[in-house]
This record gives C-alpha cells, structure tokens and sequence, in this order.
C-alpha cells in the first residue's frame, strides 16, 4: 500500500513538471527562469517525502521531459537544478540550518552559473563577455566617454562576476523561501532552528587574503577561469567585511544608546567608494578581535 502510494506521488509530481515544461513551451518559453527553480522545489518535494532514490527517478524523468519539451535553457538549466534540490536535500537529512542549506544550495547555484556562462555558452556560440563589451563600448561611445580596452574588459568581467555569484546566492534563497512555504503548508518540519553565526579571527585573515586576491588578479593578465574565482570569492570576502565593518559602528552607537544607522548609511553613500575601504578595514578589525575587545569593554 505504501509503495503504490509512493508511486503514485511521485508520477504526480513528475506529471507536474511535464505540465510545467509545456505551459513554458506554450509560452514561447517566457518562463524559462521559473520553470527550472520550481522543478528543483517539486524534486526536493520528493526527495524530502520519499528519499534519495525516487529523487533520482523523478530527476531522470524531469531530464527526459526537458528534452522533449524544454528549450535550450530548460535542457542546459535542469541538471543545475536537479543538483541544487539534492544539495539542499542533503542538508534537511543532516539537520543542518537554514543559513548552512542556503549556502549549500547557493554554492552549487554560482559555480552551474559560471560554469554554464564560460563553458557551454560558447560551445553554443554564445560569448557573454564580447557581446556585452561590444554593445556596451558602442553606446559609450555614443555617449562621448572612451575607456582603454583592457581596463573596460576587466570591467565587464567583475561586473559579470557579480552578476553571476548574485544570481546564484538569489536562485539559492529563492529555493529555500518556496521551499519553506510549501513545508510549512502541509505541516512538515525540514529544518531546525539555526543558530547565530560567529566570525572567528581566522574567517577575517581568509577574508582579507581573499580582497587583496581581487585586487591582484585586476591589476594582472590571468587565466580567466581563476580570474572569475579569485574575483567573485574575493567579492563575496569584501561584502562580509564591509557588513561586518557596518555592524561595528551600529553596536558602537547602540554602546552609546545613540542610534545613527541611518546617518552612517547616508555617510557611507555620500563617501563612496571610500566609504566601503573604511568598513572593509573596520571590519577585518572587528573580526580579527582589536575593535571587537574595546567594544565589549564598553
């Protein structure tokens, strides 16, 4: 009774990614972006319900429908997230937290994102960042502002870097949000409560070593595979220590009872982009423990 029950279910539920492919194709796949992330929730739903193994049916399943009536994009899209639902499947068997889920399913999101922009694109004959540099260097040039070309290239790859780690962090999130809504409906817990995260000294070392990585791969000709790595890690790196640096000063004024989180906002954008050099160095201090020690003595 309770195989035909799992059976059951669980052709519903790759019946319901058949009918998403073809609303999409109905569509002339304007869906693309949602189909995919909400294919990862229904085979996370199974995985959750029913286990590795019908996981692994119905993600073989939703490769076949993906290439009967997916695009290119479904087809390229649904391995990326076919991996994404077992990552984050991995992390409710495990009773890991919401941040450690996220970060599992995110991870996995950037590196299909960097992989699939850098290395299949242009086996199709799509190269990301000739397109952009091409447009974009035309309307500048409209627009009366010339840039060097190398120091423009570089441009357009930090600014993909953090396209790309962007939207991978937000397919990540976005997947755990529908994933707890749809949990929570049906009364199924899937992850505990998470605990605080605490920065040790040797997350600001790693840190710090990961923005000045940043800052040598940009001033340096290099592969540009490690060039988008050590960018978009070192990107990540900063963005921990500027929120770490703002932290700082905000706790700084609550010691005081003065709350002047949105002067310092104002200041930080009024100064920038000196403004994020100040928090990048007062957070790596804050980690480290030199600010963190006389803040705690206050």
């Amino acid at each position: 009774m309770r195989n035909t029950k799992t059976i059951t279910t669980s052709a519903m539920l790759l019946a319901l990614i058949g009918a998403l492919f073809l609303l999409n194709r109905a569509f002339a796949f304007f869906f693309d972006p949602i189909a995919h992330t909400v294919s990862a929730l229904i085979i996370l739903i199974e995985i959750v319900l029913y286990g590795y193994k019908m996981g692994l049916v119905v993600s073989f399943g939703a490769l076949i429908m993906g290439f009967l009536f997916g695009g290119s994009y479904i087809l390229i899209y649904t391995p990326l997230a076919i991996l994404a639902a077992f990552a984050y499947g991995f992390a409710v068997a495990k009773r890991f937290g919401a941040k450690e889920a996220v970060a599992m399913t995110s991870v996995i999101y950037i590196i299909g994102e960097f992989i699939i922009t850098l290395l299949i694109m242009p086996l199709l004959g799509i190269d990301t960042i000739s397109d952009l540099s091409t447009s974009l260097s035309e309307m500048f040039k409209e627009m009366g502002f010339v840039f060097d070309a190398m120091s423009f290239e570089n441009l357009i790859k930090v600014s993909l870097s953090i396209s790309l780690a962007l939207t991978g962090f937000l397919e990540g999130l976005l997947l755990h949000l529908l994933a707890k809504i749809i949990f929570k409906r049906f009364h199924i817990s899937i992850l505990p409560k998470e605990k605080a995260i605490v920065l040790r000294p040797l997350h600001g070392y790693i840190a710090m070593f990961l923005v000045f990585g940043f800052i040598f791969v940009n001033s340096r000709e290099i592969n540009d595979i490690i060039y988008y790595v050590v960018s978009c890690l070192g990107l990540l790196a900063a963005v921990v220590l500027i929120f770490s640096g703002y932290t700082y000063f905000v706790s700084l004024g609550n010691s005081y009872r003065m709350n002047f989180s949105l002067y310092l906002i104002l200041i930080i954008v009024l100064l920038f982009p000196y403004s994020l050099l100040i928090l990048i160095i007062t957070g790596f201090l804050y980690i480290t423990g030199p600010l963190k020690n006389t803040l705690n003595r206050r």
